[in-house]
């Protein structure tokens, strides 16, 4: 027999990011249930100040910030006043270190998402004993999974994808709309391989001498294209201004140094049905369709430039792909991952949502 709680009885967390639009997967996650408590920068406005820079020191933790620390007083706050019957941090690898403490006096289940890398989970989280605390964590891959499951059991370990908003994200009406010039389109920093995306797009430009790099998100890597033709750079770009250069792109090219994560602009390429060459990681595996043919391994300049030219070169295999990957991005529509967040709740927590 469930629990059953109402939705004024669920309390969010997530921090905003000040360069990402309105589709993201957090406000998204705060739309889920109309009515919960929802707590993120604007709640927060004095962070930064010397008491809190003690608390964020204390915690060992590089990715916990004094922001960090302010939101989880926000937590005890609300905590104290609405009584939340589940405490959920949407970004429990950056936020979340003593929430345990409101959520015990309280009665409230704890959660908290994780999406960093292993990578980063070993050197960002150096610190792990928090994570014993947790009610149930979340991770966005069977890898980060498994090793997650060293610090706590595994049956408080639950998968959920990220999420996409396929409505927004898709792709244009028409095919013949798309951009004649050839336009490779790298989105993000953070774990991008941009010494190999050089060397891929100087590869390309020999047998493509007019190709376009676009760059979202790169610019703190510009002086390493100096004296490189053709590279466009982005500062930045609205929601509706970021969906217009995915759909004109001819395809992401996404070199990673490791790959224990998921990703967000992998996610929406997908979904606006945009070709993808990127490296064989393993949590990418668990969103690229099973037989999908254009990864390679990491540092592989020659087999990435060949997925490329195969691509830029063959319209009917471009539109076969850009179709099935289409397809496939509709299992992670927000819609979707709304009922397996609902069903999480149900089975690792026994609760269910009115």
């Amino acid at each position: 027999m469930y629990k059953e709680i109402k939705k004024n009885k669920l309390l969010f967390v997530a921090r905003s990011w000040s360069n990402r639009g309105d589709n993201t997967d957090f406000k998204h996650f705060f739309k889920f249930f109309s009515g919960s408590i929802n707590i993120t920068n604007p709640s927060t406005i004095y962070w930064d100040n010397q008491l809190y820079r003690w608390i964020k020191k204390q915690a060992n933790q590089s990715s916990y910030s004094s922001l960090s620390v302010a939101l989880e007083m926000e937590v005890c706050k609300k905590a104290l006043i609405y009584k939340p019957k589940i405490i959920h941090f949407w970004f429990a690898d950056h936020d979340y270190h003593y929430s345990y403490i409101p959520a015990k006096f309280t009665g409230a289940k704890l959660v908290g998402n994780f999406f960093f890398s292993i990578d980063e989970l070993k050197t960002r989280l150096l610190v792990k004993h928090h994570l014993k605390k947790l009610d149930l964590l979340i991770a966005t891959g069977e890898e980060q999974k498994q090793y997650l499951s060293q610090f706590i059991s595994q049956n408080k370990i639950a998968i959920l994808p990220l999420g996409i908003d396929t409505d927004f994200y898709k792709p244009l009406n028409h095919p013949t709309e798309r951009s004649k010039q050839i336009r490779l389109l790298h989105v993000g920093i953070n774990r991008r391989d941009i010494k190999t995306l050089i060397k891929v797009f100087l590869y390309l430009q020999i047998k493509f001498p007019t190709i376009i790099l676009e760059m979202v998100g790169g610019k703190s890597a510009k002086y390493l294209f100096k004296g490189i033709k053709n590279i466009k750079f982005h500062s930045f770009l609205s929601d509706k201004e970021l969906l217009k250069v995915y759909q004109r792109s001819s395809l992401l090219i996404l070199p990673l140094l490791e790959g224990h994560q998921s990703s967000q602009s992998l996610n929406e390429a997908m979904a606006v049905g945009l070709p993808i060459v990127t490296n064989n990681f393993p949590n990418l595996r668990n969103y690229i369709f099973k037989d999908y043919e254009f990864i390679s391994p990491s540092e592989n300049v020659e087999m990435m430039a060949e997925h490329c030219e195969k691509l830029l070169l063959d319209n009917d295999l471009w539109m076969e792909t850009s179709r099935r990957l289409r397809h496939h991005s509709l299992q992670f529509n927000f819609t979707h991952i709304k009922e397996k967040l609902i069903n999480i709740y149900k089975q690792y927590l026994n609760i269910k949502i009115l």
